[in-house]
């Protein structure tokens, strides 16, 4: 079959489209590309070491899942996977707001400008 036809089977599981595949790919990488970036740059800039707590892990394991059940639950769950992957996106960027608000907040530990 070709990449790009109709709809693509799922061993066991259905049917899903080449569209929804693509759409949840693109959002994990958005997502965990901006996490990544945001994680990166504030650190930095910041003056701390460039070291991913464990809650930011969380956060871009949260991003990939919420990738997975928008793909696999839309075939039996269609609205119920959207509303649960738009969650678990929230809940991710809402755990990089509660990691990183405070060390944006607190001056650099080395006393530079920043």
């Amino acid at each position: 079959t070709h990449l790009f036809s109709e709809k693509t089977k799922l061993t066991g599981s259905g049917y899903i489209s080449p569209s929804a595949a693509l759409h949840a790919l693109s959002v994990e990488a958005m997502g965990v590309f901006t996490l990544g970036m945001m994680s990166r740059v504030s650190l930095a800039h910041t003056g701390r070491p460039l070291v991913a707590q464990r809650g930011l892990t969380v956060a871009y394991l949260l991003v990939a899942v919420a990738a997975v059940v928008r793909v696999f639950g839309s075939g039996f769950w269609p609205i119920g996977s959207l509303l649960l992957s738009g969650l678990l996106w929230v809940i991710a960027f809402f755990l990089f707001l509660l990691l990183f608000l405070p060390i944006l907040l607190r001056r650099r530990p080395d006393g530079l400008p920043g």
